[in-house]
Formats: structure tokens, C-alpha cells, sequence
């Protein structure tokens, strides 16, 4: 089994969701943005995406 320091189980701890587990949005894959947005309901526009991944980057 890994051994982690105290130090980087506290950096993973506050990098993961409240269930520990880990998300990450590949913000190059256009399509499955679009779909994430329309399951919110959200119709975003190419403008609306291209702005999100100048504020992620």
C-alpha cells in the first residue's frame, strides 16, 4: 500500500469532492462540454465555451 505523507493526504483531501473521489472536465473535448451543459439545461453558445476555458486555463 502507498504511504503518504500527513502534508499530501491534506493536499488530496482538499483537491477531492466531498465523497473523495476525484473530477476532472477534459475542456478540449468540445462535445462532451456541450452535453454537460444541455443535461444542466444550460444552452451555452461556442462564445460561452471559449470564454470558460480562458478562465480554467
Amino acid at each position: 500500500m502507498l504511504q503518504l505523507t500527513h502534508n499530501k493526504k491534506d493536499a488530496l483531501d482538499r483537491l477531492s469532492a466531498t465523497d473523495g473521489k476525484f473530477y476532472a472536465l477534459a475542456i478540449d473535448q468540445r462535445g462532451a462540454m456541450n452535453r454537460m451543459f444541455d443535461d444542466l439545461g444550460i444552452e451555452a453558445t461556442t462564445e460561452d465555451i471559449q470564454a470558460l476555458k480562458k478562465v480554467v486555463s
